[in-house]
């Protein structure tokens, strides 16, 4: 038996032992395949900010806050917002926003390894058992849904594994009015989510977006210039570099009166379009001010 078989086996068993329904105590993760053999530089890289989700009780606190904001901050919007005809909706991004894939984290940071596709549709296909709940997130979404909101989630997973993520949604007890306000990757979507969106904004009056990415809020602005997670893109020139993360923060600044009004943002210390202008291992260090 391969080894790549060998650990999708290992993968399957595993989220079928972690039984139907949400537990506190998070499934004991099988090691994601890493199908390239690329390493980490350096190799602990995502340790601290890995442990920081998953053990700190600050990062808990954190979510439930956000999401006890969002909450209290949708009944003000429902209180003063005309409507428009149209039925009132908030778009939700799901990884790391509701869902909380901490067991392919951590056996990447276990690994050392680097980030592989390959090894992340594995999981993503096949492993829907092992995904977790972010803190407060489903309070929030059986909240909204019993106001009468209609829940949108646009993700980048990609629609090939679509049933898994729906498996995933429902395992969790999240609602789910409608497979249709599933809007995953398509090969002619890409990652970039600003045409889901206006399909959402087209369909309904969308009063809030939740994300951990700046991108699940709007593309253009806060798309990083630099993406060294392309080994064909990659860059340490230092203007380039200093010249990306002005940009979005620049972004942030103009973009300032959304957050906190209807756009919502849970931490991500772990991954991100931030992390993109990283990837020289102790030289990223120069990045520090």
């Amino acid at each position: 038996m391969s080894r790549v078989r060998l650990l999708l086996v290992l993968l399957v068993g595993a989220g079928a032992g972690a039984g139907a329904t949400y537990i506190a105590v998070a499934p004991k993760a099988s090691p994601a395949p890493v199908t390239d053999g690329k390493k980490e530089d350096p190799f602990y890289r995502g340790l601290d900010a890995n442990l920081y989700m998953q053990i700190s009780a600050e990062y808990r606190a954190a979510c439930y806050q956000t999401y006890h904001f969002a909450y209290s901050r949708l009944i003000e919007i429902l209180r003063t917002r005309v409507n428009d005809g149209h039925q009132m909706a908030i778009v939700l991004d799901l990884d790391e926003t509701v869902f909380d894939n901490g067991a392919f984290q951590a056996e990447q940071v276990k690994s050392g390894a680097a980030f592989d596709l390959k090894a992340w549709e594995v999981f993503e296909e096949n492993t829907h058992a092992l995904i977790r709940l972010v803190p407060g997130a489903k309070d929030f979404l059986v909240a909204a849904d019993k106001l009468g909101l209609a829940l949108i989630y646009i993700s980048n997973r990609n629609d090939k594994f679509r049933e898994s993520t729906l498996a995933a949604i429902r395992r969790l007890g999240l609602p789910l009015p409608g497979v249709d306000r599933v809007k995953l990757m398509t090969e002619k979507t890409g990652n970039n989510k600003d045409g889901r969106r206006k399909e959402a904004f087209d369909q309904f009056d969308v009063v809030m977006l939740v994300g951990d990415n700046l991108r699940d809020f709007d593309d253009k602005p806060f798309r990083s210039a630099v993406d060294n997670t392309k080994p064909d893109q990659k860059t340490d020139d230092p203007a380039r570099l200093t010249a990306t993360i002005d940009a979005r923060s620049r972004a942030v600044d103009e973009l300032r009166s959304k957050f906190g009004t209807t756009w919502i943002l849970l931490p991500n210390p772990a991954y991100g379009e931030w992390a993109k202008v990283l990837g020289h291992g102790a030289k990223d260090a120069e990045l520090l001010k």
